[in-house]
C-alpha cells in the first residue's frame, strides 16, 4: 500500500486552489543526514514551512507548513514561536496551515479533509514569545482557529 504523506495530499490540494507550489525540497537542499549514518530528516525552511507558494495574477506570496490535524497544535505554537516567520509577515507575505483530517461513518470510506489558517501579525501579537500555560490543548480543540476550505 502507497504511504500517504502530508506533501502528498497538500501539493495537489493547493494547486487546485490556484497556487503555484514550490517544495522547500526544490529550493534548498533541506536533506539533512544523520551523523551515525541513520535516515536523516529533512528540514523546513526556517524551521517551519514546507513549501513557498505564489498565486498567479494576484500579488500573493506565501509561505505553507502543513500537518495532520493531531499535530496541529504542536505546528502552531512553532509557528508563533518563530521570530522568522514574524518576520516574514512583517515582510508583507502571508503565512498559512494547512492540517488534514481523515474521517468518516464506521463501516463507510474514510475522506481526507483539509483546514487551512491563516496567521496574521495580530497572532504573533497576542501570544508571541509567550510559553503555553498547561492545560490549554484540552481546553481548546486541535481545529481551534482553523476553518475548513472549499474543494471547489
Amino acid at each position: 500500500m502507497k504511504r500517504i504523506t502530508m506533501a502528498s495530499k497538500s501539493l495537489p490540494w493547493l494547486k487546485a486552489q490556484g497556487w503555484q507550489v514550490g517544495k522547500v525540497g526544490d529550493i534548498w537542499n533541506a536533506f539533512v543526514p544523520r551523523k551515525d549514518g541513520g535516515k536523516g530528516i529533512l528540514q523546513d525552511l526556517w524551521g517551519f514551512a514546507d513549501a513557498l507558494l505564489c498565486r498567479p495574477g494576484t500579488k500573493e506570496i506565501a509561505l505553507v507548513n502543513w500537518c495532520a490535524a493531531d499535530r496541529l497544535a504542536d505546528h502552531r505554537r512553532t509557528l508563533l514561536a518563530s521570530e522568522k516567520a514574524l518576520r516574514w509577515l512583517e515582510s508583507g507575505g502571508k503565512l498559512y496551515l494547512l492540517s488534514w483530517r481523515v474521517g468518516g461513518p464506521r463501516g463507510e470510506r474514510k475522506v481526507w479533509t483539509p483546514a487551512f489558517t491563516e496567521f496574521t501579525l495580530e497572532d504573533f501579537n497576542a501570544g508571541h514569545g509567550e510559553e503555553t500555560p498547561e492545560g490549554v490543548e484540552e481546553t481548546f480543540g486541535p481545529d481551534e482557529g482553523a476553518r475548513p476550505w472549499p474543494l471547489e
